[in-house]
């Protein structure tokens, strides 16, 4: 069956209330809903400012719950989940219900869902976690085909060769198609996106002990980007021109399943090809060479 199709600047998006948000928000008690055809999303918190709030989140059609979530550790009003109609997967007659918040923290981070109808019924696909705020995941029909797709960046790639400051990342897309999310960065239908960053990077940094991480930092996310491309020989150019002393350790643990409390006598150190195939492998990124 054919969806109506419902451009970017009208979808419909469950959010605080305006003139809550001009004044100090009351929040125990909050409740916001939205709604389209038989379809209504609400939202309605209870809590308060010592213990935090907990927003529950339900999914309703032609009266009737379909889906619920609950959003847990809410301190202020920008941690509330909003919620918006959106054309994410043409495979079903519905549209989709996009919902995300701002979880707080240094450098972080936004979470993002997608409500989705199936045969058997609504379900909730997690998209993950994400840097930055929620407004740089909104949806968006990138390719003009009128189903949206989620544009971020590789989180992957920060702090990998450097610090946060100084990362670079990819581009990344994500998407919904039958009712599964899917990773479509290196669909040809988005090569304009990567075209893009790769103008948008700008200067390659200076080698050195200041700038060196930096350096890697870009060649990596350059090197990525032409893998996702299809680009032949995507690595040449970041294998021949890395910066061997950047001072930003390389290594990987030698028992994998120790990674994230590996002992000092397992930590194996790593040059820069060795550590960009590992990052590109890890992140499943396509035919990395070897």
């Amino acid at each position: 069956m054919m969806k109506a199709v419902v451009p970017w600047f009208a979808m419909a998006m469950i959010a605080i209330p305006s003139c809550a948000m001009a004044q100090e928000t009351k929040m125990d008690g909050l409740t916001y809903d939205i709604g389209r055809n038989a379809v209504r999303a609400a939202v309605s918190v209870s809590g308060n400012d010592n213990d935090g709030y907990v927003a529950k989140f339900t999914l309703s059609e032609n009266g009737t719950i379909v889906a619920n979530a609950e959003y847990t550790d809410i301190f202020s009003e920008y941690g509330l989940p909003e919620a918006k109609f959106v054309e994410m997967d043409n495979s079903n007659d519905e549209l989709e219900v996009f919902v995300s918040r701002y979880t707080g923290g240094a450098h972080c981070c936004a979470e993002a869902s997608v409500f989705t109808k199936s045969a058997n019924g609504w379900k909730q696909l997690q998209l993950g976690d994400f840097d930055g705020d929620p407004d740089g995941i909104a949806p968006q029909d990138v390719d003009y085909d009128g189903v949206s797709e989620v544009v971020t960046y590789d989180n992957a790639f920060l702090y990998y060769f450097t610090s946060y400051a100084g990362s670079h990342a990819p581009r990344q897309i994500w998407g919904i198609r039958n009712g599964e999310v899917v990773n479509l960065s290196a669909d040809p239908a988005f090569a304009s996106i990567h075209r893009a960053y790769l103008d948008e990077m700008g200067t390659i940094p200076d080698a050195g002990t200041d700038t060196g991480g930096d350096r890697n930092s870009w060649l990596a996310a350059y090197a990525a980007t032409l893998l996702l491309l299809g680009e032949p020989d995507p690595l040449d150019y970041a294998d021949s021109t890395f910066d061997p002393n950047a001072d930003w350790e390389l290594s990987e643990c030698a028992d994998p399943a120790m990674e994230n409390d590996c002992p000092q006598d397992k930590v194996r150190k790593l040059t820069f090809p060795q550590a960009l195939r590992k990052l590109l492998a890890d992140a499943g990124y396509p035919k990395v060479p070897e």
